[in-house]
């Protein structure tokens, strides 16, 4: 990777260099993190490059820092070596994974693999073992109104029973959101004249709508 490190400066021709601090105030060296000494300034620069004449300026982080949380800050030189005096012309935090700049998390479209949950690798592997486990429905009265008890769902299962003594979850916007209630009988596509996954559940206080999202979760067991 190159040019992690950027800034629209706006003005041509300048020499810009970045410095790099961790959370308790070292300062990177060019070979380690070191507390702050004025008489080693010049060794605490990183160059960067103006592209073309754009005013914008780009430097590469330095790939022997550890993955973590930097403080950056520019400044422009305004003599031959790196000075305290030079101006700052930017800063701000940054996030390095050892090879590459941490983006923002895009929750719509970034994956997640987490490999341990409290330094327990066992518990991520639980974790998506029952995550794996959820069904995912939605209410559908196409063919049958809904009620209190009883509704027709987007399920695609054909047998029956599969789904009874288990948990189902209303999600949020549904008409019951946040509550569950046991599954007491559940009709396969297979005998159901409409081709629907038909839930019969405890009686709810409110009559789900079109589209209510739900989860089906755990098992009530027999009895």
């Amino acid at each position: 990777m190159a040019g992690e490190v950027q800034i629209a400066y706006g003005v041509t021709g300048k020499t810009v260099y970045f410095t790099v601090r961790t959370s308790t105030a070292t300062i990177w060296n060019g070979s380690a993190f070191e507390a702050y000494n004025a008489s080693n300034v010049a060794d605490y620069d990183t160059a960067m490059s103006e592209q073309g004449a754009s005013g914008v300026y780009a430097g590469t982080f330095s790939s022997s820092i550890s993955a973590g949380s930097y403080n950056v800050t520019v400044r422009e030189r305004a003599g031959g070596s790196p000075a305290e005096s030079d101006s700052i012309i930017g800063s701000g935090g940054f996030h390095w994974t050892g090879s590459a700049v941490l983006g923002s998390f895009n929750a719509a479209a970034t994956t997640v693999d987490v490999g341990k949950i409290s330094g327990d690798s066992t518990a991520a592997d639980n974790l998506e073992r029952m995550l794996e486990g959820v069904q995912t429905g939605a209410v559908d009265t196409a063919t049958l109104s809904a009620s209190t008890t009883v509704f027709e769902t987007d399920l695609s299962e054909a047998s029956d029973d599969h789904y009874n003594n288990q948990a189902i979850v209303w999600g949020a916007g549904a008409t019951n959101a946040g509550l569950t209630f046991y599954i007491t009988d559940s009709q396969g596509t297979t005998a159901n004249s409409n081709n629907k996954v038909k839930l019969t559940v405890q009686t709810m206080p409110n009559v789900p709508g079109n589209g209510n999202v739900f989860e089906i979760i755990g098992t009530k067991g027999s009895g």
